[in-house]
This record gives structure tokens, C-alpha cells and sequence, in this order.
């Protein structure tokens, strides 16, 4: 049972990759919490955290970074570090 929960962690991973890619490749910076969750996206899942240009701690999805503002909106972000990018199935 323990590889049925490391495909749950996965699959939301990978889903919430492709909503922040879908956002980041239409050049959106700013977008609402509830428009990403609309999407699928799931706040308990990410990658890594790292801190931004200003000292800000950013979550990450693979490559793709966010930080979410008091205002109920997120900003997104784009690691170039080819290390954090989605790993091959």
C-alpha cells in the first residue's frame, strides 16, 4: 500500500505542475488561489522551497515557484535551474 500513496503525491505533483506551466505559458504573473484551485491545484504539494531576490520564501513545483500574497492571489515564478525540472516517468 505504501506505493498507492507515493502515486496520490505524484499525480498531484504533476497536476499541479501543469496548472502553474498552463498560467506561466500564458504569461500570467498574477492569479487568484481559487482560479488555481478551480484547476485541480493543491497548496499541500510541492517540491522545495526557496527564498526569492527580496529574502521571500517561495514554494515550488519542479521548476515552477509561487508565493501567495494576503490578498488571496498568487504570484508565479520560473526556475531556470534545469535540476528542478520535472523528472521522466
Amino acid at each position: 500500500m505504501a506505493g498507492s500513496g507515493y502515486r496520490v503525491i505524484q499525480q498531484a505533483l504533476r497536476l499541479n505542475r501543469d496548472v502553474l506551466s498552463a498560467f506561466h505559458f500564458v504569461n500570467t504573473e498574477w492569479v487568484s488561489k481559487e482560479e488555481m484551485e478551480r484547476y485541480g491545484f493543491d497548496f499541500k504539494y510541492f517540491t522545495h522551497l526557496a527564498p526569492n531576490n527580496q529574502g521571500k520564501q517561495l514554494n515550488f513545483v519542479f521548476e515552477f515557484g509561487y508565493e501567495v500574497a494576503q490578498n488571496g492571489y498568487v504570484r508565479l515564478h520560473k526556475d531556470s535551474d534545469p535540476k528542478n525540472e520535472l523528472p521522466p516517468n
